[in-house]
């Protein structure tokens, strides 16, 4: 399936290379134009370098981590009554004004104790409970209570039955377990895969970090001499509609919702990012085209191609011509023209990047 392909979509697959492209002395996305922009200090912007290093505390998180995930659970039968921290297994029904309710009932279902997984006083009501009793809860949902508002604050009454209790066992980190649950057979070559993954996330977040620390002084450094509300406007909604696209196909919901679960953005936080990340794209296109202008920089057939194939393994199209189409009918100009153009602010924001100079280490 292919995704949908927006004057948004081209700046957010190349992240901070902002969807920005020259024909003559015009951007044909963001309408940038000679003189727009007077650019301030471009080369040896300084910026604060993230670690890299790995230690062996992080690869040891990663390692618990694994072991945790692969935790065994075994029936505890030297008791029967139900304790904080123990994982059970129980049947339950929820009625409210005697009427089941949809999400309200369960089978065989596996509550931890003390997790919070259910509303107030659900897990403290089982505790003491022995297995095979039945017990009935007269509860109140919160409010407000996000899950379902038209609960919140009402009364609810749950039939709880205890099938069984039992405990976690964390298996021991042995060259069996590994050979079992990964694609490795020793300890030591898991630790070595940690390590790498480790190391590369690690790369990846320094390199993003500096780019962004970049972007935000090389645009402080900049004078804009023509008013973008309307571009910036225009690019927060395009953002969210390609978040939403993204995030309606992958969850079935909507970015501010996605963010609000992941992040804990309310709607007002969730837009003041949007509108600051707008903001930031659209200015930053606006500099990377001056530099491009002002670097006089050019770009081969071969720099043309690749990008275009890059794009094709990002957006599903099947051919360049249909890519180019797609192009064309978006920024209304010759799709080979956008991604030549795209290829010489990528060339513009790596001049930033490459010439920049990492900042000195604090000492006490």
């Amino acid at each position: 399936m292919k995704k949908k392909f927006t004057a948004a979509a081209l700046v957010l697959c190349l992240a901070l290379v902002l969807g920005a492209c020259s024909k003559g002395n015009a951007n044909v996305i963001t309408g940038y134009k000679s003189g727009d922009v007077t650019l301030g200090q471009y080369k040896g912007v300084e910026y604060s370098p993230l670690s890299t290093e790995v230690t062996d505390e992080d690869i040891q998180k990663k390692i618990d981590s694994f072991l945790n995930s692969n935790q065994e659970k075994v029936e505890i039968t030297d008791r029967t009554d139900v304790r904080d921290g123990d994982v059970t297994s129980i049947d339950f029904t929820g009625y409210m004004n005697g009427e089941t309710f949809e999400g309200g009932t369960g089978t065989d279902y596996p509550l931890t104790i003390g997790s919070g997984q259910f509303i107030d006083g659900f897990e403290d009501g089982l505790v003491g409970v022995n297995v095979g009793e039945t017990v009935d809860l007269a509860l109140q949902f919160p409010d407000p209570y996000q899950n379902n508002p038209d609960f919140a604050g009402k009364p609810v009454t749950f039939t709880v039955t205890v099938n069984g209790i039992y405990t976690m066992v964390t298996p021991e980190f042995t060259d069996e377990l590994v050979a079992d649950k990964t694609d490795y057979n020793t300890t030591a070559e898991y630790r070595d895969y940690v390590a790498s993954q480790l190391k590369t996330q690690l790369e990846s977040d320094a390199q993003s970090s500096k780019e962004y620390d970049i972007v935000k002084k090389v645009i402080e450094n900049s004078t804009f001499k023509k008013d973008l509300t309307d571009e910036i406007t225009e690019a927060k909604n395009n953002m969210i509609s390609s978040y939403n696209s993204m995030y309606q196909s992958a969850y079935g919901v909507d970015a501010a919702t996605f963010f609000a679960a992941i992040y804990g953005m309310d709607a007002a936080t969730f837009d003041d990012y949007m509108l600051n990340q707008a903001e930031m794209n659209t200015k930053f296109g606006y500099v990377a085209s001056a530099v491009a202008e002002q670097e006089k920089i050019e770009c081969t057939e071969e720099e043309i191609a690749e990008l275009a194939k890059n794009m094709l393994d990002s957006y599903g199209y099947q051919s360049v011509e249909e890519l180019y189409a797609q192009l064309k009918s978006v920024y209304k100009t010759e799709g080979k023209d956008v991604v030549a153009a795209q290829v010489k602010l990528n060339k513009a924001a790596d001049i930033m990047y490459d010439n920049a100079v990492a900042a000195a280490a604090a000492t006490e």
